[in-house]
């Protein structure tokens, strides 16, 4: 893998992992501290938003396997340089 190659590889993946932090800090930040599961008063909100974080958690996935695509071709190509 040429060096130009392997920049704009590293700079996709950081590009990644900044969506995937920001999905991560909102399904944290928004869900699981937001709520407790152990209050009656709670119950509501953590099924009303149940659907909606499952699809950043969806997204979260989608971004995480990116990265190992990434992660993997840079591998693969550094395994041929050997």
């Amino acid at each position: 893998m040429s060096n130009t190659k392997l920049i704009d590889t590293i700079s996709e993946i950081d590009i990644e992992l900044d969506k995937a932090r920001t999905i991560m800090q909102e399904l944290i930040e928004g869900y699981f501290n937001k709520y407790d599961r152990n209050s009656q008063d709670d119950w509501l909100c953590i099924t009303w938003e149940y659907e909606r974080y499952g699809s950043f958690a969806d997204i979260l996935n989608d971004y995480i396997y990116n990265i190992w695509k990434l992660v993997r071709s840079v591998d693969k190509a550094g395994e041929k340089d050997d």
